[in-house]
């Protein structure tokens, strides 16, 4: 009698969770059809900021003045006093918006909002409040086992550009909404290909690579990459808003859903999604 009821009551769990999922399957695959209503508004950074937490590489740092310290870590910067503002923040935005339109949500900038103003549908405006470029260092280290207890190891330390950004997201003219303050972060890394090498002859194990420099072209290109990941992040977070607003009375959303644009298929975000700041 246990035996049964317990499988009753595991039946009953399995079935409900399964009815809660495919409502909001089927919630999103309502957003996904109704998506070409959508407008966005993308508002840019007015600049870009820019830190070099390599401070420690800098003798007698702490008796600098913080002015002085700010030049210092400035001049002293591998990529950062190379980068040019404007461009960063114009391939960033432009992948975001073309990036959006490929999910098929019209995206519009600053330049058009007499278009966003008379725009029929759900209109959003997506402000990037802050843009943030930093340097600094992240410690890797290589490591292999031989004869089954052996490790061999090197370190490294490499050379590490973080493209961090605050997005604020509020729907327009519905003043019973309130925005989101959202965190995302990417970064590229000097690419380091190597392997250990055990000499059969000698027993000496070496580990042999070659080190890709970090250049300024990649940071170019972190924020392209980031611009057309954080618009799969928006599309998402536009999805899962109109899930929430549409779920059964008393009925919480299970799991924060991401749309593969490439696969057209639904599954559960991960951390391959925004962090809200405002929770």
């Amino acid at each position: 009698m246990n035996q049964r009821f317990t499988f009753l009551l595991l039946l009953t769990f399995t079935l409900a969770l399964m009815s809660g999922c495919s409502i909001e399957r089927k919630l999103a695959n309502d957003f996904l059809k109704h998506r070409d209503s959508l407008t966005v508004m993308i508002i840019e950074p007015d600049y870009l900021f820019k830190t070099n937490l390599k401070d420690y590489a800098v003798d007698g740092f702490d008796k600098l003045s913080a002015e002085a310290q700010q030049q210092l870590l400035y001049d002293s910067s591998l990529f950062l006093q190379h980068i040019t503002d404007s461009i960063l923040i114009q391939n960033y935005t432009t992948s975001l918006m073309q990036t959006l339109e490929e999910y098929g949500i019209e995206a519009m900038n600053q330049q058009r909002l007499p278009d966003f103003l008379t725009a029929h549908g759900h209109a959003w405006q997506v402000s990037l409040v802050q843009l943030e470029l930093e340097e600094s260092l992240m410690p890797y280290r290589a490591e292999e086992v031989f004869e089954d207890s052996i490790v061999y190891y090197e370190d490294f330390e490499l050379q590490k550009a973080g493209l961090n950004s605050w997005f604020e997201i509020v729907k327009v003219n519905n003043q019973q909404e309130t925005s989101d303050l959202l965190y995302a972060s990417h970064y590229f890394t000097d690419e380091l290909d190597g392997r250990f090498a055990n000499n059969i002859f000698t027993g000496e194990v070496t580990f042999r690579y070659n080190l890709f420099a970090l250049e300024t072209d990649n940071i170019y290109t972190l924020a392209t990459e980031a611009g057309a990941t954080y618009a799969g992040y928006i599309f998402d977070y536009l999805m899962n808003y109109y899930i929430l607003r549409n779920l059964p009375p008393n009925q919480t959303l299970r799991s924060w859903l991401h749309y593969d644009h490439d696969s057209r298929m639904l599954y559960p975000a991960g951390d391959q999604r925004f962090i809200f700041l405002d929770e």
